[in-house]
């Protein structure tokens, strides 16, 4: 009886050493600022160019107080001014905690395609971010007026062409189809239908 009460002492103790929890860290997060900014020219399609750039954290939070400036073609510049967060969401997920900077609407208008800009990012730590790219060039669409609409019918082709863009590595192409069912149905279509299809393509 003595040795069997030995043994599942034994047994006790390799239980709890097997069970112990021990705290380890494997990778130590540092606090990085991360800069999404985003110069869309797209004339009366977008109803002016935009101009905006959304600077956040590693670890989810904002950075206010910086200094956004565009440099264009080395000339001109363009103070950013920090504006309300929800200002930048249809850029980035609801999720992504930030701080939204946007140039004026006059500012945006006056860039245009194949401009080189250069970005600097004055922090309130002391460090800068600097960047720079090109603009991709202008291109055209053929037989379609920009923001126009067109009725088709059934079974036919729609056949979109545009000119090259210089520097360019895809073209986004985006077109919003209402009144399905009101043109199946031979009515006329509203703009407020629900029956609607969006389509995104990448060419």
């Amino acid at each position: 009886m003595k040795r069997q009460c030995m043994v599942l002492s034994f047994l006790l103790v390799l239980a709890s050493v097997g069970c112990g929890i021990q705290e380890t860290l494997i990778v130590e997060l540092e606090d990085l600022v991360v800069a999404e900014v985003h110069v869309q020219i797209g004339g009366a399609f977008l109803g002016g160019n935009r101009v905006m750039a959304f600077l956040h954290r590693t670890l989810g939070t904002s950075v206010p107080g910086a200094r956004v400036v565009i440099t264009r073609g080395g000339t001109s510049s363009v103070e950013l001014q920090e504006a309300d967060e929800n200002a930048c969401r249809q850029e980035r997920p609801k999720r992504t905690r930030g701080t939204c900077y946007l140039s004026s609407q006059e500012a945006a208008d006056e860039f245009v395609p194949g401009e080189q800009l250069e970005l600097t990012i004055e922090l309130t730590q002391g460090r800068t971010l600097r960047s720079a790219t090109t603009v991709p060039g202008g291109f055209t669409l053929t037989g379609i007026e920009d923001g126009s609409r067109c009725l088709l019918p059934p079974d036919t082709p729609l056949t979109i062409r545009w000119s090259r863009s210089n520097g360019t590595w895809a073209y986004i192409s985006e077109t919003l189809i209402i009144g399905l069912e009101s043109s199946v149905m031979g009515t006329v279509a509203s703009p407020n239908e629900l029956d609607s299809l969006w389509l995104l393509g990448l060419s």
